[in-house]
């Protein structure tokens, strides 16, 4: 269920509409796998005593809707050239996955994160477009 806000860039990227059974207006924190790469990085470079005794991080990340990541790839697509599907992404009710994914948390406390210097994307764009970027990049 959670690969959904991957499926909403990638499916249309090829030319195809997201099939998704997860509602539009989940939200859940979302981070590119470069910014993601970056903070395990940093992480493996903190000192064991900035760590201290709680080992526990939460990666800091972007709290997007489905809905917004749908619309935000039409934006970028467009700014890229990209032909964009109609509709970017379809919703089909699946009640097994709807009940799993209503309690997930849509936000997360990352304040010790960004005190171990970790970041955040900036936007949903800046997302979408590196996935373009590095899509493109391979044969």
């Amino acid at each position: 269920a959670a690969s959904a806000w991957s499926e909403v860039i990638a499916k249309p990227y090829d030319g195809a509409t997201a099939d998704l059974s997860i509602p539009m207006e989940t939200r859940l924190p979302v981070i590119s796998i470069f910014r993601m790469m970056e903070n395990l990085i940093r992480l493996h470079n903190i000192p064991d005593k900035a760590l201290g005794e709680d080992r526990v991080v939460v990666m800091p990340a972007l709290p997007i809707t489905l809905a917004e990541a749908a619309a935000e790839v039409e934006v970028v697509f467009k700014k890229h050239g990209r032909p964009i599907p109609a509709p970017v992404a379809a919703y089909e009710e699946d009640p097994q996955v709807a009940d799993i994914v209503k309690d997930w948390p849509p936000y997360h406390v990352v304040t010790r994160a960004f005190e171990l210097g970790w970041s955040v994307d900036r936007s949903i764009g800046e997302i979408i477009t590196l996935f373009i970027e590095n899509r493109s990049a391979l044969p």
